[in-house]
Formats: C-alpha cells, sequence, structure tokens
C-alpha cells in the first residue's frame, strides 16, 4: 500500500484519463472506476488542485470500501491525510495516517505499514517532534531494507537526512542525500532526482558554495517544472530566492520569492507565511521603493506556464503583507530588547556602588 508515489509523475498526462472513470461507471467496472478516481486525483494534487483531488479520493475511497478492499481503503485514507497535512492541517493529517495504519497491521501490509511510519515521521519532523520523527524514519526504514524497495530505502535515506540537517548534522545529512540521488538516478526517478538535488542545494547554501546551491537548485526547479509539480516549484523558487539573497542580488530574490509566495498562497500552502517572511526581511534591507521595483520588474519579465504572474493586484497584496510583517518583526525585536534591557538593569541593581 504505497502512499508515498509522487503525484508529479502523474501530471503529464493531466485530465487525460477523467472521462474514462464515467466510462467505467457505465461499464459496472467499479474496480476500474475506483483506480482511474485514485490516478486523477493524483494528478489533480500534483497541479495543486486540493479540492478535486480530495473528491477523487473519496469517491474512489466510497468504491473500495464497497468492494471490501481494506488495502485499497487504507491507501486513500493515507493520501487524504497527505491532502491535510500539506495544507497544515496536522491533526487531521495525523487522524487519517493512524486509521491507515491500523488497516496495515491488520492485513499484515508491510509495505504499507513501512510507508505510514514514514509519513507520520514527516508530520511529527513538520510539527518540530524531532526525536519521535527519527524513531519513525528508523522503523520504516528497517521495514523496507527487509523488503529490498530501493525506491521507497532512497525516500527514507533523503527524509532522514533533511532531519539531520535541522538538528545541525550537516556531514550526515549530505551523506545520507547523496546516496538517495545516486538511487534515485539509477532508477531513473524523476521526482526523487529533483527533491534530492533541491535537498543537496540547501546543503550547499549552509556550507556557503552558493555557485553549486544554485546549480542544484535550478536542475530541481527545471525538472518539477517539467512533471507540472506545483508545490515543488514553489519550494524550489523559494530556495532560489534565498541563495540569490546570500550571493547579493536582492532583485533575483524578490522575484523568486514573490513567484513562490503567489503559488504557496494559490496551493493554501503554509510555506507561504515564512516566504512572506523572507519577503518582508528583504523589504527592510532594500527599502520599499527598491521593492516594489522589484516586483514589478519581476511582473513586466513574464513567467513560465507553471508559475502564476505578478499582476498588479497581487504586487499591492505583497506589498501589504510584506509591510505587515516587518512590523510584527520590528514589534518583536523591540519586545526581546526592552526585555533584555530590564535583566541588564535587574543584574546591575545587585552589583555595589564604587
Amino acid at each position: 500500500m504505497p502512499i508515498e508515489s509522487d503525484a508529479g509523475e502523474f501530471c503529464s498526462e493531466r485530465s487525460r484519463r477523467e472521462p474514462a472513470a464515467d466510462a467505467l461507471e457505465s461499464a459496472g467496472d467499479l474496480r476500474g472506476e475506483a483506480a482511474e478516481l485514485y490516478e486523477t486525483g493524483l494528478r489533480a494534487e500534483a497541479r495543486g488542485d486540493y479540492e478535486g483531488a480530495r473528491e477523487r479520493y473519496e469517491r474512489s475511497l466510497e468504491i473500495v470500501r464497497r468492494l471490501g478492499d481494506r488495502a485499497g481503503a487504507g491507501r486513500r485514507i493515507a493520501r487524504l491525510g497527505i491532502l491535510h497535512q500539506r495544507q497544515g492541517r496536522h491533526e487531521a493529517a495525523r487522524g487519517h495516517y493512524e486509521q491507515s495504519l491500523a488497516i496495515a497491521r491488520e492485513i499484515g501490509d508491510r509495505a504499507g505499514i513501512a510507508s505510514i511510519l514514514h509519513q507520520l515521521g514527516i508530520l511529527h519532523q513538520t510539527r518540530g517532534y524531532y526525536p519521535s520523527a527519527r524513531e519513525r524514519y528508523e522503523q520504516s526504514l528497517e521495514l523496507r531494507e527487509e523488503l529490498s524497495d530501493r525506491a521507497d530505502i532512497a525516500g527514507s535515506l533523503l527524509q532522514v537526512g533533511t532531519l539531520d540537517q535541522a538538528i545541525g548534522e550537516y556531514d550526515s545529512a549530505r551523506e545520507r542525500c547523496q546516496r538517495s540521488l545516486e538511487i534515485r538516478e539509477e532508477l531513473d526517478e524523476p521526482a526523487g532526482i529533483a527533491a534530492c538535488l533541491h535537498q543537496l542545494g540547501t546543503l550547499d547554501q549552509t556550507r556557503g558554495d552558493l555557485a553549486s546551491a544554485r546549480e542544484r537548485c535550478q536542475r530541481s526547479l527545471e525538472i518539477r517544472q517539467q512533471l507540472g509539480d506545483c508545490a515543488g516549484v514553489a519550494e524550489s523558487l523559494a530556495r532560489l530566492g534565498l541563495v540569490a539573497g546570500s550571493r547579493g542580488g536582492p532583485g533575483d530574490a524578490v522575484a523568486s520569492l514573490a513567484r513562490a509566495f503567489v503559488l504557496f498562497d494559490e496551493l493554501e500552502d503554509p510555506r507561504r507565511d515564512q516566504v512572506c517572511c523572507d519577503l518582508a526581511h528583504l523589504r527592510w534591507e532594500m527599502g520599499g521603493l527598491l521593492f516594489l521595483s522589484a516586483l514589478e520588474e519581476s511582473a513586466a519579465a513574464g513567467d513560465s506556464r507553471s508559475i502564476p504572474a505578478l499582476t498588479r493586484e497581487r504586487i499591492d497584496g505583497l506589498m501589504h503583507a510584506t509591510r505587515e510583517r516587518g512590523s510584527r518583526r520590528l514589534e518583536t525585536a523591540q519586545i526581546l530588547l526592552r526585555s533584555a534591557w530590564r535583566r541588564l538593569r535587574a543584574r546591575m541593581g545587585h552589583v555595589p556602588r564604587s
């Protein structure tokens, strides 16, 4: 019951199979209809149509339950959990994962157990629960190694690498991500290759190798654009924006981050908040007029088909949002400074006067 097949891989077909589901329904082929709905749901998810994906998964789930297909039901419940997680509804995601895990354990689906443990690990890592995330990753990886599923092993290695990076274990993170990339290149998995390149690019940025970081993240972006992986495109753009800022190119940074924000916003992806904070920091560094000029130049330059245009309305919205975020950052800084000053005065009050 694999639940991690990258939805971006289905995007080249777009909606080609949607009419087939209706034809199968009229022919009475319920199992085929359920499979078609699930695959078209994956494609909808990849292009950012989360409501369309949810509708298809739920219709497919209803059918497989009628057929008594518990493995199929578990797979679809898990996929609904992934949709919740993508949009920041973590408790709803956890509930779906737990349901799916219970089914997988009852029917003895070891591959399904490994996949759901992996997803729970990602959920815990997203929420900052690193020890419990590592525990679930290790449980998942152990099962996958027993099953000798190289594609899934590569997925586990990459995810543990991201966790290592989060806690500052950079050498271990690089080793795991590189091993994952090698496996995925051998298996010719474009979505997995893009994910590995992105993570290695972030590690390059951490150690100050900005040229390599830009090269890897650009390659990742190009693959994700070819796959039509909207969330992946946004993630790559956001990282390229941060790399550009580190290289002293604020105009390029604004362009990439603004486009990432628009994509994340359309997807209702909670990562838009972090991108907005990054833009607010750039606005503070550049000043409002230069920041606005960079946004307008980005809009005038045009976008590829997979990146929404920066319209006047969006530019105005970003200017307002970054101003609000910038004000909050200033307020937070002022609060911290006042607190530090009070603590300093309190300590000085205990120092005897000479």
